[in-house]
């Protein structure tokens, strides 16, 4: 039997039961089934990174993103947009793109200033671009409300009456 996940990219915790969140910030992917989950944080952008290859031949069914995604330390939107260009140019980084289903959030370094706490006055721009790189939809809170962390409900409902969990 498959077990069902409920992934927070905040925590990335997983539990049987969807906790109380924001009904706002919970999204559902009943196709998505997971039987393989990768983990991975700390991608300096500006090296060799030949551990995506190694990650794309576990063939996860999803992976998990916890932070630091770049090593932005800026709080220029442009410097950040480059460094997600960085990233997104690495071969095995793309394949798994590509291929896997990403659930992201971000640490102090792609936050914008090695850490940076509530403060930081460049917390808007960084937000929009780690929301542009991963492709967060437009109308998703994600992109409004302070801090990128999510809870996706992954799997199909295991009530037969189709309670949403």
């Amino acid at each position: 039997m498959k077990n069902r996940f409920t992934v927070f990219a905040l925590l990335s915790l997983f539990c049987e039961n969807l906790p109380a969140a924001a009904p706002d910030r919970v999204s559902v992917r009943p196709e998505l089934v997971i039987t393989t989950l990768g983990f991975g944080s700390c991608a300096r952008e500006e090296r060799p990174q030949p551990i995506w290859d190694t990650i794309n031949a576990a063939r996860c069914d999803a992976f998990v993103l916890l932070g630091d995604n770049i090593y932005g330390d800026s709080p220029d939107p442009l410097v950040l947009r480059a460094k997600y260009a960085r990233l997104a140019a690495m071969p095995g980084f793309a394949r798994l793109r590509q291929i896997t289903p990403l659930f992201a959030t971000w640490d102090d370094h792609d936050y914008g200033i090695n850490d940076g706490g509530a403060g930081f006055p460049g917390a808007a721009a960084s937000q929009k671009e780690f929301c542009d790189f991963f492709q967060v939809p437009a109308a998703s809170p994600r992109r409004t409300t302070p801090g990128v962390h999510d809870c996706v409900a992954l799997g199909p409902d295991p009530d037969p009456k189709g309670s949403g969990r």
